[in-house]
């Protein structure tokens, strides 16, 4: 059982793999399904196996929010699709706000 619910939502993310020395490995765009203060699912067209991740998010007026996570699972979901659960990596204060902000435009 989780320990926050998810909302859904349909958001474009853009995620940076990180390698274990801190570098970046690959960059994509996926879209984020659901969302809690300590977790969201992504669909991307590319499996995300990556330990660190980095996820960005416009939150409108050219503003940005980003936060790390770490890939929990990662699994195929239809032809050319993955889905990717996330455990948002960043101090509860940071993750709670990265989630806030775009829980606002839902």
């Amino acid at each position: 059982m989780r320990e926050y619910k998810r909302v859904r939502i349909e958001h474009p993310i853009i995620y940076t793999c990180m390698t274990s020395e801190g570098e970046i490995d690959r960059q994509g765009v996926g879209t984020a399904l659901n969302i809690s203060p300590n977790g969201m699912m992504v669909e991307a067209s590319e499996a995300i196996h990556a330990k660190s991740v980095k996820i960005r998010a416009s939150v409108g007026g050219g503003l940005n929010v980003e936060t790390m996570a770490e890939t929990v699972y990662c699994i195929p979901h239809t032809p050319n699709k993955y889905r990717t659960g996330f455990r948002l990596s960043a101090t509860a204060s940071e993750a709670l706000r990265f989630t806030n902000e775009i829980l606002k435009l839902y």
